[in-house]
């Protein structure tokens, strides 16, 4: 299925030489004859422009080398990966290129990383091998005796190196390198094995680099006629497990170790799969699955469309492996055996193999100073488990991960002394400072004389005179600003390395303060941010697929900001159509009214998009939706959005500053609990671990300074709080995530974006779309929970599922209508992201209202009132962890 499923995604193929081309044409066509049709979808390109020339319609694929396949399916998988959802990525190639039948046994996946994550990780080993040429070095996973030539090549004479094998092949090419070369021991060994037998095997020195290449490993699979180089490492085949395991914790392999991160989703494909075991017998080959996959292929191709069989038995094979516990045990062993400033480097491919690594950097990380001047030695020890053992040592990231060609990530973590001193605490203390607590939001409309008295330096928005104080110490910090510069520009500082200098910070901050504040000053930003020009995302792509319906209808703008999709739409609405808009922004709200005069055919209401079906009683055609936080909010100093030095303002975060509590009110309120439970929850890019800490550092740091009154101040504190957190995670910024979490907390955001979907397709007429512009982690996900529990199901479906199954995996079964995703999940193109950076988060989910095609289930009894994506939190619910099988012995 693999031909026609990429044309369908990519509309063709743009190879980079004929002998490419042909390739692709002779290994597919044999799985797929319905490829010949499409062969002229196939196109040639030079090399040296193929990314200049790709373009949306095709799909670039690079040079292969035609001497070996195996490197070139690799390097094909990794480009096609860019646009999957999932961290495991797409495998099938590899039966193509070794020329499957659909319906034979399930070949030997094809193992090594790209060629450019090997690349990578003998760059980071250079040095360390130049360094210490006479060192021990250690690679758990060994798979080619082409990197094993490569490190003794780098070593002198006295250096080692050891390696362990699991599989039969690469243990005898290992020995028979260690009979020509006395440097190298080979032993057969699997991944974590070494903690097991480390009084036996240990190394009677330490070691100075150990090298982990998750790339390197492959579950063991059933293949034609058996397979002499798999590795036997599981008491229970993946054929066998099927026949005795359940619909929940089959459910819950595919969510945890899979690519499909959707419990409903991975629930529907888990009881399928069981059922047609049922009927049909044990599954003995890929074809048996793929067949399942087909059958539920409608709910997943446009969201996922490289999901394929070998995916699904390669999370089956990592979970019967238990390949995460082999990962953690060999760091484990890897950390005790490394010589202090010791190196272990992990190549991980998946997502779960980052999350495990993840989790044991922060198991075996150490406090920061000003974490350890805010907390007692317990509490340090429940935060930081390291500091409740003895091993005398900390992990640490030496450079920040490295991004390789097929999602394979490189990480280098270091061994360095532990500074900070132990605390013992009882385990189940802390277990329970990680437990989560939900907070209560506060109420639209709550006063702030009920709230503490929050000491607010800007005073933005009060009519403010100078006192005498006030022009005095303006004078004073003048004056010493203009002996600072003098001091600075006599030790032959530039201007520009003036301006870093932190007390020099401190005191032009603190006049900035001073002149942001009163009446004069709020109708000056106010104007400002008026004028201001915000570049909407995805604009023409929504609009389209919005006024599908027609131009003479009555269309929703859920987020009107600047009115950037309202001028657009109104402009193509004939003139009978109809425009209404809402937004909670007063600023935005005065645009509307002025749009509004201007043009009867549209009216602006000021109340939150989440009202839509109290605020509306006629049916609409369409209704557009747009998460993010326009330009001008961001840029307004006075709104607190920005985490930006230059924008200091007041720590508010709301969208409408007339409700509700500021979040420098509502931080005085709230336990570390309730706390990590935002950040966990609305920031979606920190583990639980990471947001107790952030939130236990962040309420510290309040009753000890006092109330946060600034944005600059409490993103000045969590720089400081988390002073690693830039090299763990490159790509993101603490403030950036704390600032964006509490935003949607306070306003919110995730209740709303649910409510509107619900009451906007109780408003819509049939036929008719919503289109959803998402920016947030968060934002997708309730989309499609949305979609899930109004999915109808197919013909096949309700022929063999039981009503009440039925019931659970289809939970809009028994509504009035259906829920229809229309086309796939477009994003901006590379020009508009060039244009506007903002926009490289954003994805665009068309959704269409349509009727039932079978007859309605409606149960006898009332239907309960259920809150919106229930049926997606009643199958996380319903997923159960099952016990894995143990090891067999190798």
């Amino acid at each position: 299925p693999w031909p026609l499923a990429i044309l369908k995604a990519y509309g063709g193929l743009h190879c980079s030489s004929p002998a490419v081309a042909d390739w692709f044409l002779a290994s597919w066509s044999v799985c797929a004859p319905r490829f010949q049709v499409a062969m002229g979808n196939v196109s040639v390109g030079c090399p040296c422009v193929r990314e200049s020339v790709r373009s949306p319609g095709a799909l670039s694929v690079p040079e292969l080398p035609h001497a070996h396949h195996e490197q070139g399916v690799v390097g094909a998988r990794g480009l096609m990966q860019e646009d999957g959802d999932g961290a495991d990525g797409c495998t099938s190639l590899d039966l193509q290129a070794q020329g499957a039948q659909p319906g034979s046994p399930l070949p030997p996946a094809a193992s090594g990383a790209s060629p450019l994550a090997a690349d990578a990780l003998r760059e980071a080993l250079r040095p360390l091998l130049a360094g210490h040429p006479d060192k021990l070095f250690v690679d758990c996973t060994a798979s080619k005796a082409a990197t094993a030539q490569w490190i003794l090549g780098q070593l002198s004479p006295k250096g080692r190196l050891k390696v362990f094998a699991s599989s039969p092949r690469t243990l005898a090419q290992a020995q028979q390198l260690a009979c020509e070369d006395a440097r190298l021991e080979a032993l057969p060994q699997r991944l974590g094995d070494g903690a097991s037998s480390a009084s036996a095997d240990a190394p009677p020195e330490p070691a100075r680099a150990v090298v982990v290449d998750m790339a390197a490993l492959d579950p063991a699979v059933p293949s034609a006629g058996g397979d002499e180089d798999a590795e036997v490492s599981a008491s229970v085949s993946v054929t066998e497990w099927l026949q005795f395991t359940t619909a929940a914790e089959l459910s819950w392999v595919i969510s945890t170790y899979g690519i499909m991160y959707d419990a409903l989703l991975c629930e529907r494909v888990a009881e399928v799969m069981l059922l047609r075991q049922e009927e049909n017998g044990p599954f003995t080959s890929i074809g048996q699955i793929a067949a399942v996959l087909e059958e539920l292929s409608p709910d997943f191709e446009l969201e996922w469309p490289f999901l394929c069989a070998e995916w699904l038995w390669r999370a089956i094979s990592v979970f019967l492996h238990r390949t995460t516990h082999q990962l953690r045990t060999s760091l484990e062993w890897a950390f005790e055996h490394l010589e202090m400033n010791g190196h272990c480097l992990v190549v991980c491919v998946r997502k779960w193999e980052v999350e495990a690594v993840r989790s044991f950097v922060e198991d075996h990380q150490e406090s920061s100073p000003i974490m350890r001047s805010l907390l007692g030695c317990e509490r340090l020890a429940e935060l930081y488990p390291l500091l409740s053992g003895s091993r005398g040592y900390a992990v640490q990231l030496a450079a920040s991960p490295v991004q390789c060609e097929g999602r394979a990530l490189l990480q280098v973590l270091q061994k360095v002394p532990c500074e900070s001193p132990t605390a013992k605490v009882r385990t189940s203390s802390a277990v329970a400072s990680l437990e989560l607590v939900e907070p209560q939001a506060p109420a639209f409309g709550a006063s702030l004389s009920e709230m503490p008295s929050i000491c607010d330096a800007s005073k933005v928005g009060e009519d403010a005179e100078w006192n005498p104080a006030e022009l005095e110490e303006l004078e004073r910090l003048k004056e010493n600003i203009l002996l600072r510069k003098e001091e600075l520009k006599t030790g032959g500082l530039s201007l520009s390395q003036q301006k870093k200098d932190p007390q020099l910070a401190k005191w032009v901050s603190r006049i900035n303060q001073m002149f942001k504040r009163g009446a004069a000053y709020k109708e000056k930003i106010d104007a400002r941010c008026r004028d201001r020009i915000h570049v909407p995302v995805l604009l023409s792509e929504a609009v389209q697929a919005l006024l599908a319906p027609g131009s003479d209808k009555l269309y929703v703008d859920c987020t009107f900001g600047r009115g950037g999709h309202t001028k657009l739409i109104l402009s193509k609405l004939s003139a009978s159509g109809r425009l209404k808009a809402f937004d909670v922004d007063p600023l935005a709200v005065q645009v509307g009214h002025s749009l509004a005069q201007s043009d009867p055919r549209f009216e602006i209401i000021h109340r939150p998009f989440g009202e839509i079906a109290a605020a509306i009683a006629e049916p609409v055609a369409g209704v557009l939706l747009d998460t993010g936080v326009s330009t001008p909010q961001l840029r307004d100093a006075s709104r607190g959005f920005s985490y930006n030095h230059k924008r200091e303002g007041p720590l508010d975060l709301r969208m409408d500053q007339s409700v509700g509590l500021p979040a420098s009110a509502w931080l005085q309120t709230v336990g570390t609990a309730e706390l990590a439970w935002v950040l966990f929850t609305c920031g979606h890019s920190l583990d639980r671990t990471v947001a107790t800490r952030v939130a236990e550092g962040i309420l510290q740091w309040q009753r000890k300074h006092g109330p946060f009154s600034s944005t600059c101040q409490f993103a000045g504190a969590l720089d400081e709080l988390m002073p690693d957190f830039a090299q763990e995670y490159p790509r993101l910024s603490l403030p950036q995530i704390v600032f964006a979490a509490l935003r949607t907390f306070l306003n919110r955001e995730m209740e709303q974006l649910a409510t509107v979907l619900q009451g906007a397709f109780d408003r819509l007429e049939m036929h008719g779309r919503v289109v959803v512009v998402t920016f947030a982690k968060w934002e997708p996900v309730v989309v499609r929970r949305f979609l899930r529990d109004h999915e109808e199901p197919r013909a096949d479906c309700m022929a063999f599922l039981p009503s009440m199954r039925l019931e659970e995996l289809y939970p809009g079964i028994s509504g009035g209508y259906a829920v229809l995703r229309v086309g796939k999940i477009q994003r901006p193109t590379f020009e508009e992201v060039s244009a506007n950076g903002r926009s490289r988060s954003a994805t665009l989910h068309v959704l269409e209202k349509v009727p039932h095609e079978w007859p309605v289930m409606r149960s006898s009894e009332q239907q309960p009132v259920r809150p919106p994506g229930w049926g997606s939190m009643a199958a996380t619910a319903r997923l159960v962890e099952p016990p894995a099988p143990p090891p067999r012995a190798l």
